[in-house]
């Protein structure tokens, strides 16, 4: 018995990750504003001396339009996920070894 095997990289694994598909972020109705590309065409961004900043529709809006898309500025996981996502990424992760950028450490629960 030789103790200086060396690791056979040919095995394959005992499980897979299954294939996750996130949907794609919604498309703005009636295009992209040229002053604000988050924004749809359908609104105009005013300033108010009494309100301040604020956004306006330029015609009728049907239920179902989308208006503004944005990524969030700040996201988590909520606690009963957290263990089986990516802190980063938030993918399905049952392994230990999440992706690289990932902030949480795994640990095994029985």
């Amino acid at each position: 018995m030789a103790a200086d095997r060396s690791f056979n990289s040919d095995i394959a694994p005992k499980a897979t990750m299954p294939e996750m598909e996130y949907a794609p972020p919604p498309h703005l109705s009636y295009g992209a504003s040229a002053d604000f590309p988050q924004f749809s065409t359908a609104v105009r961004v005013e300033q108010d001396e009494f309100f301040g900043r604020k956004v306006v529709a330029d015609r009728d809006l049907l239920s179902g339009d989308v208006i503004l898309v944005e990524q969030p500025a700040l996201s988590n996981l909520k606690n009963d996920a957290e263990w089986l996502h990516c802190g980063h990424c938030y993918r399905l992760c049952l392994t230990l070894m999440p992706c690289d950028r990932c902030r949480k450490v795994r640990q095994h629960q029985d």
